[in-house]
């Protein structure tokens, strides 16, 4: 079984949930990093390092999402 580390900043929340139950379903050991709240204040770059030091650590594969809304 593969293992896959994601996380995502507030605006990604609901993206990172539905990309993990996708990968699990697709056989995958999937470990979230957070955030898991929705929370203004989250500090993106917190959440990449975090990812980031789990990725290169464990020599895996990782997902970081930033979502950003754009207004048509």
């Amino acid at each position: 079984m593969s293992l896959v580390h994601i996380g995502a900043d507030h605006r990604g929340i609901n993206l990172k949930k539905s990309i993990s139950e996708f990968l699990r379903e697709s056989g995958y050991q999937v470990i979230d990093q957070g955030f898991n709240e929705y929370d203004r204040q989250d500090d993106y770059s917190e959440i990449a390092i975090k990812l980031a030091e789990k990725v290169v650590g464990d020599k895996v594969k990782g997902i970081l999402l930033c979502v950003k809304i754009q207004k048509m």
